[in-house]
């Protein structure tokens, strides 16, 4: 509801730029681009960070063509993200008002940005320094996305 009714525009965050998606321009462009760079994210840690999650993926290949083959298989499989405003993004799933806010440049860095789109707003352009984590009750778990967040040994 927040992106249809407004399109925040202009220099707008504290470093002078304006990353918002253009909403208006072509939705589903910005949708598919997410999500490649969100594909793109996993394969340079895979490839670059020995990055692998055996617990969800299973044993490591050995070859790194197998490697990315069962990522993007997988990445297939988890709820989608709808980016906010550069590598801040909101799953829509559950499709429900309260969904935690991600920051995601690449897996190994996935934290949470606000407890939900209200918080994030707070943190991200309102009290920069000042943010506003909430309790751990505050965040709803996501499917495949808190993991990467919270429980490393779980990956």
């Amino acid at each position: 509801m927040f992106l249809q009714l407004g399109l925040p525009q202009g220099d707008i965050r504290r470093d002078g730029t304006d990353e918002f998606p253009n909403w208006r321009d072509d939705p589903v462009k910005i949708m598919r681009e997410n999500k490649q760079l969100l594909e793109d994210g996993f394969y340079f840690d895979i490839e670059y960070c020995n990055f692998w999650m055996p617990k969800t993926w299973g044993e490591k290949p050995e070859t790194l063509a197998e490697q990315l083959a069962i990522a993007k298989d997988y990445l297939q499989t988890v709820p989608e993200l709808i980016p906010i405003c550069a590598h801040r993004m909101i799953p829509v799933e559950p499709c429900e008002v309260g969904n935690p806010v991600f920051s995601i440049l690449q897996p190994h860095d996935t934290i949470y940005f606000g407890y939900n789109l209200q918080s994030y707003l707070w943190n991200e352009f309102i009290s920069p320094g000042k943010w506003d984590w909430g309790q751990a009750s505050d965040y709803r778990d996501i499917r495949f996305w808190s993991k990467l967040v919270l429980r490393p040994s779980d990956w």
